[in-house]
C-alpha cells in the first residue's frame, strides 16, 4: 500500500514555508504522495453546505486563504526528488481544458513525470457562477475534459470535437513525460464510480469508513463489470482524515476515519487492502494544527505505518 500526506494549500497553514516544510519531509521520509486541494473562491453565504461531513452539516470559511493546487505542485515539483504530486481534486469543469492540459504538462515535465491528476466535477453553485459555468451541465463537462486531456497529451496535432471543447490542426508542447498523466477520478457517489470505470485510471474515494468503503467497493466492482472494465485495471486510492491517539479508542469514540491509536489504525489500513486499496493520503487532524505539529505527526507515519503496511 501507497501512503500519501495532504499539502496545506487550504486553511490557516497555506504558507510557503508550511508547504515546502511538509514537502520536503514527506521526500526525505518515504512517502509515496502529496496531496493538494481545490477551489477558486468561496461564498460568503454558501447555498450548500460542505458535502463530506459528518453530523453537523457545516459552512466553508469564505476567508479561508486558498493558494492555487496547481500554483503549489509546481513550487513543490522543483525542490523534491521522488515523491509524487498530486491534486485531490481538481474542478475540472471550472477551467478550460486547454489551460489545464498545459499547465499539468509543465509541472509533470518540471517533476521528471511524478504527476497524478485527481479529477472532480464540483459542488458550490456559487463558484461555477463566478466562472461563468453552468454546473448543471458539469458531469458532461468533465467527461468531455477527461477525453480532450488524453488527445492533447498523447497526439502530436490533437483532434478533438467536442460538445463544450474543440482543438484542432494545433500543436501543445511539451508532453507530459509519458505522454499522460494518471487520472483518478474523486468521489463515492455511483456517477464518480462510472466516470472512473469509463475514463479514469484510479479511483479516489473521500472520508470513508471501513463498512463504508467495503460497501462502495462492492459497488464500484458492480460498476466495472457492468462496464466491461475489470476494477484491477484501476487504482484504488481513499482520501482519509487521521487522528492518532495515545490509547485504544471504543469503537463508539472513533467518530471519523481514521482515528484511534496506532495498532487500531494499521488494522484499519490493513482492512482496507484487503478490500483491494493500493493508496491512502492522509490529512492530520485536528485541523489547523502548527507546521512542527504536522511534522512529527508525519514522521510517526512514517516509522510506524508505512512499514506496517508496505
Amino acid at each position: 500500500m501507497e501512503i500519501g500526506i495532504s499539502l496545506p494549500n487550504i486553511g490557516p497553514n497555506a504558507t510557503p514555508d508550511a508547504i515546502y516544510a511538509i514537502a520536503d519531509k514527506a521526500d526525505e521520509l518515504g512517502f509515496d504522495t502529496v496531496w493538494t486541494s481545490d477551489h477558486l473562491a468561496l461564498p460568503r453565504h454558501p447555498a450548500l453546505p460542505y458535502p463530506y461531513s459528518r453530523g453537523t452539516p457545516r459552512t466553508l470559511d469564505a476567508d479561508t486563504p486558498i493558494l492555487d493546487p496547481l500554483a503549489v505542485m509546481a513550487a513543490v515539483a522543483g525542490r523534491t526528488k521522488r515523491v509524487k504530486i498530486c491534486v485531490g481534486v481538481l474542478v475540472l469543469p471550472i477551467r478550460h481544458p486547454l489551460v489545464t492540459a498545459k499547465l499539468v504538462s509543465a509541472i509533470d515535465q518540471l517533476s521528471g513525470g511524478r504527476v497524478i491528476l485527481g479529477v472532480g466535477t464540483g459542488w458550490i453553485p456559487e463558484e461555477f457562477d463566478a466562472a461563468g459555468v453552468s454546473i448543471k451541465q458539469r458531469g458532461a463537462m468533465t467527461d468531455e475534459q477527461i477525453r480532450y486531456l488524453r488527445e492533447v497529451w498523447s497526439q502530436e496535432t490533437p483532434q478533438f470535437a467536442g460538445t463544450f471543447y474543440r482543438i484542432g490542426d494545433m500543436s501543445v508542447e511539451p508532453k507530459p513525460v509519458r505522454r499522460s498523466v494518471p487520472i483518478w477520478v474523486g468521489g463515492n457517489s455511483d456517477h464518480a464510480m462510472r466516470r472512473a470505470a469509463a475514463l479514469g485510471d484510479g479511483l479516489h474515494m473521500i472520508d470513508l469508513t471501513n463498512a463504508e468503503a467495503a460497501q462502495r467497493i462492492a459497488r464500484f466492482q458492480e460498476i466495472c463489470r457492468a462496464a466491461n472494465r475489470p476494477m484491477e485495471h484501476l487504482t484504488l486510492s481513499v482520501f482519509n482524515q487521521l487522528r492518532i491517539t495515545k490509547d485504544r479508542l471504543e469503537e463508539s469514540e472513533r467518530n471519523f476515519p481514521v482515528t484511534g491509536n496506532l495498532d487500531q489504525v494499521i488494522a484499519d489500513l490493513r482492512f482496507l487492502q484487503g478490500l483491494g486499496v493500493q493508496h491512502v493520503a492522509f490529512s492530520p487532524r485536528p485541523r489547523g494544527m502548527d507546521v512542527p505539529a504536522y511534522l512529527r505527526v508525519m514522521e510517526l507515519i512514517a516509522r510506524e505505518i508505512i512499514p506496517a503496511v508496505a
